[in-house]
């Protein structure tokens, strides 16, 4: 092996949607596939079907190493479906729970 693996999840088309490297146990695996189907509903403008599939990852894994990442895409999601006071309400949790975190960091100012 010369590296660790990278996954792309790709469309029919072969357009990437989204992309990940490295080991992740099952449970964050599968997260993580739940978090890149998201992205693929949200490229596709599906995004009532992201914000959904997103709303319910947060509620099944409230431990994942991988919410802070599914709770800065369901504020898009959130924003894009013209929810904007959900999507404050995701901006305030995230830099309240996860301050450093990378995905907090992203953030607009």
């Amino acid at each position: 092996m010369r590296w660790t693996p990278k996954l792309l999840l790709l469309d029919a088309d072969g357009t990437p949607h989204y992309e990940s490297y490295g080991f992740l146990p099952p449970a964050e695996f599968q997260a993580m596939l739940r978090i890149a189907r998201a992205g693929w509903l949200m490229d596709g403008r599906r995004m009532a079907d992201a914000r959904q599939d997103l709303e319910d990852l947060v509620v099944a894994t409230p431990q994942s190493a991988l919410l802070p990442e599914a709770l800065y895409w369901l504020g898009v999601a959130r924003s894009r479906t013209k929810d904007r006071e959900g999507a404050v309400l995701i901006r305030a949790q995230l830099k309240e729970r996860f301050p450093g975190n990378i995905w907090t960091l992203r953030l607009p100012s």
